[in-house]
């Protein structure tokens, strides 16, 4: 008789480890799935270092567009301070100005003579 009583209790001893063993693995694998949703899905998460990644290059062509910019238009003042004939060019095409003598046709926009430009 006391063998089957240890025989029971033994069962249930492995029974009832195995399910709180089986109920520690399903609370360790919920923590784990909402700490990896929330690495994701947070404020400091995956999808913000996508996001800010994204903005990063975004951001160095800007400046890459910017200091070519800035270039050309250091060249164009270093052009206007030093150079006579880019003065002249400047005040004819962005001012518009013209020297005595000569004589101006102005043509309505969008109108093109194509034959001229042959």
């Amino acid at each position: 008789m006391r063998e089957r009583w240890q025989d029971q209790e033994s069962t249930y001893g492995n029974g009832s480890r195995r399910r709180w063993a089986s109920l520690l693995l399903w609370i360790s694998a919920a923590f784990f799935v909402g700490m990896a949703v929330l690495a994701t899905v947070s404020d400091n998460g995956f999808l913000e270092w996508l996001h800010l990644r994204a903005r990063y290059a975004q951001l160095e062509q800007l400046i890459q567009r910017t200091e070519e910019q800035n270039a050309r238009l250091a060249e164009e003042i270093h052009a206007l301070k030093t150079n006579y004939a880019s003065i002249e060019r400047y005040a004819r095409e962005e001012l518009g100005w013209v020297k005595d003598g000569e004589t101006v046709y102005l043509l309505p926009h969008g109108e093109r003579n194509d034959s001229a430009v042959r």
